[in-house]
């Protein structure tokens, strides 16, 4: 089974390009068991628990009010 790794590795180029660490044909599959792995930075963070709550909490409040 796949390890979920969403993002591709740095070496990544596109699909069905030499990888810059040597394989070749490399499709986004292969960076998912490569050892190399090494995500791209995004600059997306996740939402923080407490944050998420407290939308939830907002969102129940506003229908009730209805």
């Amino acid at each position: 089974m796949a390890k979920d790794r969403i993002q591709p590795c740095i070496y990544y180029a596109f699909h069905g390009a030499d990888c810059k660490k040597g394989f070749k044909k490399v499709d986004i599959g292969r960076c998912k068991v490569c050892p190399k792995y090494q995500p791209r930075k995004t600059n997306h963070k996740p939402e923080n628990i407490k944050i998420r709550r407290q939308k939830d909490k907002d969102r129940i409040d506003k229908r009730q009010e209805d």
